[in-house]
């Protein structure tokens, strides 16, 4: 999922989370979820990523 600007990419396999810069595909941030992730989301001004997971949100 592309943050509302374009510049971050957040993916996820699993139980991991990880962000990328879309400009250069650097790795920015990755962590670990307490059970599968289900599904992502930026707020609307990109600052804040939610992750839902199968016991909920993260």
């Amino acid at each position: 999922m592309f943050s509302p600007d374009g510049h971050m990419l957040a993916t996820s396999s699993n139980r991991s989370v990880q962000t990328w810069d879309a400009r250069t595909g650097q790795l920015l941030d990755s962590f670990s979820a307490s059970s599968a992730v289900a599904s992502l989301g930026f707020s609307s001004d990109g600052r804040i990523l939610a992750v839902s997971r199968a016991g909920g949100v993260q």
